[in-house]
């Protein structure tokens, strides 16, 4: 019988020596996977406060260089805000524990502008460099108009057969009130700069015609009193006057006084939908074959065109240095905006169908 022979003490000491070297082996690497994923998540964490504080910068009127905690104080930002032309270069770089460190930069235009826009009967709300859109109201008819302090909403619905224009509040709960009842039904609303009057289109003998309403009296007066075909309003910044489309192609400026002058002549297309800040006004016309978006410098008498494209681009709107209008170039209503010129045409809306843009406070 062959008997089996044992382990030597060295045999089973080499044994245990090498069993501790895997062990301490093994202990190091999960210590080093362990501190892996410790420096991954503060660096995560890192990246998401930097992406925190941008969207922060990107919706503040006047962002200033600066830096800073977090509530979480073991993580700093520093923001370096830089003029570049007419944008902003914003650059935001977050540092936290474990070397953790993030920076982003980006550029947006030095005036935040906000817009409002109707999709699919749903008004909503944005600002022209960011992409997300916050619906404030819903059931809204094409035809709405916001007022100066962007709290109130005229908008044109059904009444007894006939539209009229309504009210809501945006800051209350309660349901829009008819504002007035005409006898031959109302539309075109459309707020004046100082909140007292709303100008509306509505038809009288037979023609439609501009009408102002007071909110202090609560009565409206027609202010075309004529022959014509008047529709469209818009007011100038002073609230003294408003501009007009006469026979779907004159466009004039008549005061809340009686006088008027005609701003561009009737032309061989139609002229609708004018804009102004006072040093220009903003229209769409047909005059040169599909719609597009032309401006009148008002001290020049000169007339420019500003989109030439085979689609149909409408419903311009003027603010600032920034003109929006919508247009169905890729097939689609979608919102744009452009500058004074017609350049740098950016698209706001590439994703959501979207129509009748307003600039609002």
């Amino acid at each position: 019988m062959r008997l089996r022979r044992g382990f030597t003490l060295s045999e089973i000491l080499m044994g245990m020596a090498f069993f501790a070297l895997i062990l301490v082996t093994a202990l190091g690497v999960l210590h080093w996977a362990l501190l892996g994923s410790q420096r991954q998540q503060t660096q995560t964490r890192a990246a998401f406060l930097a992406q925190q504080q941008l969207e922060l910068l990107l919706g503040q009127s006047e962002p200033q260089s600066g830096q800073g905690v977090f509530q979480e104080q073991d993580y700093r930002w520093a923001v370096d805000v830089k003029p570049v032309g007419d944008f902003l270069m914003l650059k935001v770089k977050v540092t936290g524990p474990r070397g953790a460190s993030f920076a982003l930069v980006t550029e947006r235009r030095k005036e935040i502008r906000s817009l409002a826009y109707r999709s699919r009967d749903t008004l909503y709300r944005t600002i022209e460099d960011l992409p997300e859109a916050i619906p404030i109201a819903d059931s809204i008819g094409r035809e709405y108009s916001l007022s100066a302090d962007g709290q109130q909403l005229a908008f044109v619905a059904p009444h007894q057969g006939r539209p009229q224009i309504f009210l809501k509040n945006l800051n209350s709960q309660e349901p829009a009130q008819l504002l007035f009842e005409h006898p031959q039904g109302a539309s075109e609303p459309c707020f004046g700069p100082g909140n007292q009057f709303l100008a509306f289109t509505a038809s009288e003998n037979g023609v439609s015609q501009v009408f102002v309403y007071t909110f202090a009296t609560r009565a409206w007066m027609n202010r075309s009193r004529n022959s014509h075909q008047e529709g469209s309003p818009s007011w100038f910044p002073d609230g003294k006057s408003l501009l007009i489309c006469r026979d779907t192609s004159t466009v004039i400026q008549r005061s809340l006084t009686g006088s008027e002058q005609i701003l561009v002549p009737e032309s061989e297309g139609w002229n609708a939908a004018p804009s102004t800040d006072g040093r220009l006004v903003v229209f769409m016309s047909s005059r040169d074959g599909d719609p597009d978006i032309y401006s009148l410098d008002l001290r020049t008498k000169n007339i420019k065109r500003l989109t030439n494209n085979p689609a149909y681009d409408t419903s311009p709107h003027l603010r600032g240095r920034r003109i929006l209008f919508q247009s169905n170039r890729d097939g689609e209503q979608r919102l744009y905006s452009m500058n004074l010129d017609g350049s740098e045409v950016t698209p706001l809306t590439p994703d959501q169908v979207a129509e009748n843009p307003q600039w609002v406070p």
